[in-house]
C-alpha cells in the first residue's frame, strides 16, 4: 500500500498532514519545529515531520511486515535530500480487563443422573456414585479393579494458557476399611502428585509435598479424627487436596487430570472418590510489588477453624491467655507429636518473618526448653526458668536469624496461681531458599521434664518482604501497554482541529484506582482522594476524612477521627507520611506527590479508637509503618487503603492544561 505525504517546499511550514489509504492504513505528519537551518548546506532551511500510521492486521496476517521509503527529487544532494529517523514499530492489543481470580472448572456431579453423564461431560472411565448418603454424588467408587492407568478416570479441562498460576482442587473420599497399604495419586498433565497411604484407623491430618516440575500441593483431613459417613461400618475420611500449578506447565491451555486408586480390596470393602472438582486461574492483575504483605496470622480466638492445617493441633484457654496453641507438656516430648503446619508463600519474596508468642507456663526449670522447626532448620531458643526474666535472646540457625523478647517481667498470668508464667515475643527472619518451593513448614518442639509446666504458642503471624527498589511499587509497565495508552491519545488529535473538551472529566474514571491489599471493613460510601490537578510529572491530590460522623444522625459521640496517615512519594522525591490528628467528617487535606512513568501509588492508614469504625474481615492487624506511627493503637481497628493515580488525564492530549481544582465536592447528602 502507499501513503503519499504530498509535496514539500523549503522556507513553508506544511504542518499537519492526516489521511487514509485505499487499503485503511490511517496516517498523520506533523512538523515538529518550523523551518530553519538544523545541517548541510548552510543557505538552505530545513524540517522535521513526525509520521504516524495505523496499520490493519491484514497487513501482517504471516507475521511480517515490509516497510519502503521513496523520495523523488528534481535537484541533486547538495541541493535537496530527505532522510528517515527513530523508526518505532509498536504493537497493539485489545486487551479485555483483567480479573484476579477467575473460576475455569467447578464440578460436584450433583446434577449427572447416570455413569453416561459423567462420560459424556469428558470423563474417561467415569462413573457416577449415587448412593444415598452423606457424600452425595461424586465421581466413582474406584477400587482393586481399577488397578492400572487404563483404568484411572481422567478428563482434560481447557484453562487460560497466559494465567500466572492454576489453583487445582478436589475432595477424595477414603471409604471404608483402607488398611495402610492402600494409595492415590494425582495426575496433572502427567505431573505425579503422590499422596501417600491412607489408613481407615488413623487420622492422616496435613500432608504436602512439591512434584518433580514444581506443583506445590496439600491436602488435609475431615473429620477429625474419622468417621462413619457412609456405605460400611467402618470409619471413613474426607481428604481435601489444594494444588499450584505453574504457568510453564500449561502453555498448550489444556489441563489433563488423572485419578489414579490402587488399592487390594474391592469396593465391598474399601473403595475411592472424587468430588467437588475445582479449577481457578490467576493473574497478577495490579503488577503491584507489596514491599510488606502478611501472608497468616492466627490468634486461635475462632475454636471452630483455628485448627486448620495444624496437625497434633489443640487448643487450650485461660482468662489470663485467652485461646491459644497448647498446652504442650511432658507428654508431648516426642518430635512426632509436636504441631506442624504447611504455609503456602510466595516464592518471589525477598526474605519472610515468622513470628508468634510462646507462653511458658507454671514451674519451668533448667533444663526445660523449646525448639522451633523452620523449613529444615532448628532453632533452639535456649533453657527458660521460673521466675527469671529470660528475655533477650538472639540466635542463629544455619541461614535463619531469630530474637525473642520478654513481654513484661515474670507474673502470674493464668493456670496455677503458685507459679509465675511469661510471654515471649519471637521474631525469626527466613531468607531464601527457605522456601524456593513456596511452601514454609513450621512446628513447635516442647521439651520439658517432670509436670506442673506447659508451652503454649499464640498470634503466628508469617510476612513476605519485597525489595521494591527505591519506592517502585509499581513493574514497569509492559511496552504494549505504554504504547496502547499513547496511540489512544493520539487518536483524539488525529484528525486536524479536533478537540476533546471533556477529557479531563471522562477521566476521572480511569485516573484514580483503588488496589485491594487487605480485608477492610469500614463504611464505604465515598472515595477519601480526589485529583484537584496534573501536571505530568506531579499530581495535586485532597484527603478526606468520609468514615466517622458522615451518616446523617450517627451513633458516633465523636465526629473526629483518631488519625489519618497519607503515605506518599513528595515532591522532593523523598518518601513521606503525612498524618492528620482529629480530622472531623468532611475535613479534607491537600498534598502533592512526585509521579514516575506517570502515575504515583498513595497509601493511606486509618485508625479509630472507638473500635466501630474500622476492622478486619478476619480480625487480622494492619502492618503501618513506624513513620506512619505503626505503634500508634490498636492494629486490629485499623484500614489501609491503596490508590494508584495518573499524572495526566489518560482521555486528554500532551498539552492540556493543569486540571482545575474543584471545590466542595464532598458533600454528606
Amino acid at each position: 500500500d502507499l501513503i503519499d505525504l504530498g509535496t514539500f517546499k523549503q522556507e513553508v511550514d506544511e504542518g499537519a498532514r492526516t489521511g487514509t489509504t485505499d487499503a485503511g492504513v490511517k496516517w498523520s505528519s506533523s512538523s515538529t519545529t518550523p523551518p530553519r537551518h538544523i545541517g548541510f548546506n548552510q543557505h538552505r532551511v530545513d524540517q522535521i515531520h513526525h509520521v504516524v500510521a495505523k496499520i490493519p492486521p491484514s497487513f501482517f496476517a504471516d507475521g511480517r511486515l515490509t516497510v519502503r521509503f521513496t523520495t523523488k527529487n528534481v535537484s541533486s544532494l547538495n541541493y535537496e535530500s530527505s532522510g528517515v529517523d527513530n523508526l518505532k514499530i509498536t504493537a497493539f492489543y485489545e486487551c479485555a480487563p483483567c480479573v484476579d481470580v477467575v473460576v475455569v472448572v467447578e464440578e460436584d456431579f450433583e446434577d449427572y443422573t447416570s455413569d453416561a453423564d459423567v462420560v459424556n461431560s469428558g470423563w474417561i472411565n467415569g462413573k457416577l456414585e449415587d448412593a444415598n448418603t452423606p457424600f452425595t454424588n461424586f465421581l466413582g467408587r474406584y477400587d482393586q479393579n481399577s488397578d492400572t492407568a487404563a483404568d484411572d478416570p481422567y478428563k482434560s479441562y481447557d484453562v487460560p494458557p497466559g494465567a500466572d498460576y492454576l489453583m487445582v482442587e478436589l475432595d477424595f473420599y477414603e471409604i471404608d476399611s483402607w488398611d495402610g497399604e492402600d494409595c492415590i495419586y494425582v495426575y496433572l498433565n502427567d505431573q505425579e502428585l503422590e499422596l501417600l497411604l491412607f489408613n481407615f484407623n488413623v487420622d492422616e491430618g496435613y500432608k504436602s509435598g512439591v512434584s518433580t516440575n514444581g506443583i506445590v500441593w496439600v491436602i488435609d483431613s475431615k473429620p477429625n479424627p474419622p468417621a462413619q459417613i457412609g456405605f460400611n461400618a467402618a470409619e471413613d475420611q474426607i481428604h481435601h487436596l489444594r494444588a499450584r500449578v505453574p504457568s510453564y506447565l500449561f502453555v498448550s491451555g489444556v489441563l489433563t487430570m488423572r485419578l489414579a486408586t490402587r488399592l487390594n480390596s474391592d469396593k465391598n470393602d474399601e473403595s475411592a472418590g472424587y468430588d467437588n472438582i475445582k479449577i481457578t486461574a490467576h493473574y497478577n492483575c495490579d503488577n503491584v510489588c507489596l514491599p510488606t504483605e502478611v501472608v497468616s496470622f492466627e490468634d486461635f480466638e475462632d475454636s471452630s477453624s483455628s485448627l486448620a492445617g495444624w496437625v497434633n493441633g489443640k487448643l487450650a484457654f485461660d482468662t489470663g491467655f485467652t485461646q491459644f496453641l497448647g498446652q504442650y507438656d511432658s507428654s508431648d516430648e516426642d518430635s512426632s507429636e509436636d504441631p506442624v503446619k504447611y504455609y503456602f508463600v510466595p516464592k518471589d519474596a525477598t526474605y519472610l518473618t515468622v513470628e508468634f508468642d510462646f507462653y511458658e507456663i507454671d514451674n519451668w526449670a533448667d533444663p526445660d526448653c523449646i525448639y522451633v522447626y523452620i523449613a529444615a532448620q532448628t532453632l533452639g531458643l535456649g533453657f527458660f526458668t521460673e521466675g527469671a526474666d529470660d528475655g533477650g535472646k538472639t540466635g542463629t540457625a544455619g541461614t535463619i536469624t531469630w530474637t525473642s523478647e520478654s513481654q513484661g517481667p515474670p507474673a502470674h498470668i493464668g493456670f496455677s496461681s503458685s507459679h509465675k508464667d511469661q510471654i515471649h515475643h519471637v521474631t525469626a527472619t527466613v531468607p531464601p531458599p527457605n522456601f524456593d518451593d513456596g511452601l514454609l513448614r513450621l512446628s513447635f518442639g516442647t521439651r520439658v521434664e517432670g509436670s506442673g509446666k506447659s508451652a503454649g504458642y499464640d498470634n503466628i503471624k508469617i510476612t513476605v518482604h519485597r525489595d521494591c527498589g527505591s519506592r517502585v511499587l509499581l513493574q514497569p509497565p509492559q511496552e504494549a501497554i505504554v504504547a496502547k495508552e499513547e496511540e489512544t491519545l493520539k487518536e483524539d488529535t488525529l484528525k486536524e482541529g479536533a478537540v476533546n473538551t471533556d477529557c479531563e472529566e471522562d477521566s476521572e474514571g480511569e485516573d484514580l484506582r483503588r488496589v485491594d491489599v487487605d480485608k477492610c471493613i469500614a463504611p464505604d460510601r465515598f472515595d477519601p482522594i480526589e485529583i484537584l490537578s496534573q501536571d505530568t510529572d506531579t499530581v495535586t491530590f485532597s484527603v478526606t476524612q468520609v468514615w466517622k460522623g458522615c451518616d446523617f444522625g450517627s451513633f458516633f459521640q465523636s465526629r473526629k477521627l483518631s488519625w489519618l496517615a497519607t503515605d506518599y512519594v513528595a515532591s522532593d522525591g523523598e518518601l513521606t507520611c503525612s498524618k492528620f490528628n482529629g480530622l472531623e467528617c468532611g475535613e479534607k487535606k491537600t498534598l502533592t506527590a512526585v509521579c514516575q512513568d506517570g502515575e504515583t501509588i498513595v497509601d493511606l492508614f486509618t485508625y479509630d479508637g472507638d473500635g466501630r469504625v474500622f476492622g478486619q474481615s478476619d480480625d487480622a492487624p494492619i502492618v503501618i509503618p513506624m513513620a506512619c506511627g505503626g505503634d500508634d493503637g490498636d492494629a486490629t481497628k485499623m484500614c489501609h487503603y491503596r490508590y494508584v493515580v495518573k499524572c495526566a488525564p489518560r482521555k486528554c492530549g500532551k498539552t492540556v492544561e493543569p486540571r482545575k481544582v474543584k471545590k466542595d465536592s464532598f458533600s454528606l447528602f
